[in-house]
């Protein structure tokens, strides 16, 4: 049987077990598993599976991944999230829209520690939601806001995703991070510009809060200190080179410690909470990234991946046409794919494509967690969005993708502004 043929029927496989329910990790296993065996034979494929498994579970590249994780759910569990939202809502006070700006703001500085667009999205919703309501906002404004802010947790770093992307890639996870910085602050500035149309022309959606002076401003700064200093230690000794990004998780999960102890705020039992959280998200993460990783060793013995492409350069399509479709490809898979497991799915058959066609390896792993990030709030899955349904379970589905439909307009926008002007994210890493 030749490599062709086996390659479609793994890629068959692969859509089969996910048809039927199969976790994604459990999914490129089985299907990269009976592939291998079917090139080199059950012993070489033991082989290669004992690899996998020492390579993922002792990894110390790969330690960056549960350190992140511990950080956010230390600093969620803080109080840090409801004390952030409480002092955005201050400093926009009185603003037309300004507890959804409010609310943007602080899914930003909490993307800061997260790393994870769900935890962004859940832990400020359970405070933004039911504030925003007390002020009138319209459920579809309330709801699309806050489904479509936890999106930002996914780019800004750390980025869970971005470091997955650097390893498979080995593409500087620091230099990816840097690279992050303006397109992250570009989406919060874009969703909140959106908010100010969006309240304009349908003001009862959105109406002003309290106004607050300017001495209750500065007075709520504090409340914001503790995300602005976890991100500034944290990014910015990566910047500086103080530390690796592996160093710089490990202090950063200390100091969200330390600042949950001595705010009184983080007990034993919240931190034992923490780090059940933290080994639960971990081991999914880990098995997705076995299974990609016995996937891609299939695609190493049947070289698929070159096969398909020489095929895809052999098209003679402008590189831009061929880009914009491997995007397009992203943000439909991105509705129905746990983002994680679609980008170690693709990467290794996409990766060489985009090599070929001479685009910078740091420009594209921003690009795909962006459009990544988009097919989050994208019908008709929207993980983010059943995940605010969890949280307003009295709000129809339908009014929260009509909530965040604007702010996917917004995102369509910033992606044609990254792939016009590459340099908004290239500029900081020189």
């Amino acid at each position: 049987m030749g490599n062709e043929i086996i390659t479609v029927l793994v890629i068959g496989g692969l859509l089969g077990f996910m048809v039927l329910g199969v976790p994604i990790g459990v999914s490129m296993a089985l299907s990269g598993f009976f592939g291998i065996v079917a090139i080199v034979g059950l012993n070489g494929t033991m082989a290669v599976l004992s690899d996998v498994i020492t390579e993922t579970a002792f990894s110390y590249h790969l330690s960056i991944i549960p350190l992140f994780i511990l950080m956010g759910n230390l600093a969620s569990r803080s109080g840090l999230s409801r004390e952030l939202y409480q002092g955005c809502a201050v400093l926009f006070g009185g603003v037309r829209g300004g507890l959804g700006m409010a609310t943007i703001g602080a899914c930003g500085c909490f993307a800061a520690v997260s790393g994870s667009s769900l935890a962004t999205a859940t832990s400020m919703g359970q405070v933004a939601i039911p504030e925003m309501k007390r002020f009138n906002y319209s459920d579809r404004l309330a709801t699309g806001v806050v489904a479509a802010g936890g999106t930002i947790g996914v780019l800004i770093p750390p980025s869970i995703i971005l470091v997955l992307y650097g390893i498979l890639t080995e593409t500087s996870i620091t230099d990816l991070f840097i690279a992050a910085l303006i397109p992250g602050l570009l989406q919060v500035m874009i969703y909140m510009i959106t908010i100010s149309v969006l309240v304009r022309l349908r003001p009862e959606d959105g109406p002003a809060g309290e106004k607050t002076t300017l001495r209750q401003k500065f007075l709520a700064i504090p409340s914001v200190a503790g995300m602005l200093v976890l991100f500034t230690v944290v990014i910015g000794g990566i910047y500086l080179g103080v530390f690796t990004p592996t160093e710089a998780a490990g202090i950063g999960a200390i100091i969200a410690l330390l600042l949950g102890v001595f705010r009184r705020q983080l007990g034993f039992k919240a931190i034992v909470d923490a780090l059940f959280s933290t080994l639960k998200t971990s081991g999914m993460v880990f098995l997705i990234l076995a299974g990609a990783t016995i996937l891609v060793n299939f695609f190493v013995f049947s070289r698929a991946n070159l096969m398909i492409a020489d095929w895809v350069i052999g098209l003679d399509y402008p590189p831009l046409m061929i880009l914009l479709i491997i995007l397009g490809i992203y943000l439909v898979l991105g509705c129905f794919l746990d983002s994680i497991g679609m980008v170690l799915l693709t990467i290794p058959v996409v990766f060489p494509i985009i090599m070929q066609l001479g685009y910078d390896p740091v420009w594209f792993g921003i690009m795909v967690v962006v459009v990544v990030e988009t097919g989050m709030i994208t019908p008709p899955m929207g993980i983010n969005v059943f995940a605010i349904k969890g949280i307003a379970p009295k709000v129809p589905i339908a009014s929260i993708f009509a909530g965040v439909a604007p702010f996917w307009a917004a995102d369509m926008f910033r992606i044609a502004l990254l792939i016009a002007f590459p340099a908004l994210a290239l500029y900081l890493v020189g």
